[in-house]
């Protein structure tokens, strides 16, 4: 299940936090555990099409993220017009495997031409 929430401070600068749970299970990597890419990619995908109703064409994030509360991934939304949107993806928290996402999407870019 996805959640949506919006935090006054945000949506005062045009941005929208989502927050969204799935599971996951680590890779192993050198470093410690990851989320994969393809992993936070269908997570933010999912979560807006839940909140919105529309799949975007193609969420983006190179690499994915380590597996630890405050990770990120630096990520690209492609919408309609294939305009790309950057995004920062974050884990809010972790409970056991699953990771509580979280990330901005900045809504005044959406706007633009």
């Amino acid at each position: 299940m996805s959640r949506f929430t919006m935090s006054a401070r945000r949506a005062a600068r045009g941005s929208v936090a989502i927050g969204v749970v799935c599971g996951v299970a680590g890779v192993l990597t050198a470093c410690g555990a990851k989320v994969p890419e393809k992993t936070v990619e269908e997570a933010v995908s999912d979560g807006i099409a839940d909140k919105v109703g529309l799949r975007p064409k193609e969420v983006d994030c190179p690499g994915g993220m380590p597996l630890e509360v405050g990770g990120e991934a630096d990520c690209t939304l492609t919408v309609v017009g294939d305009r790309e949107i950057g995004l920062t993806v974050r884990i809010a928290s972790i409970d056991g495997a699953k990771p509580k996402f979280e990330y901005d999407v900045d809504l005044m870019k959406l706007l633009e031409k």
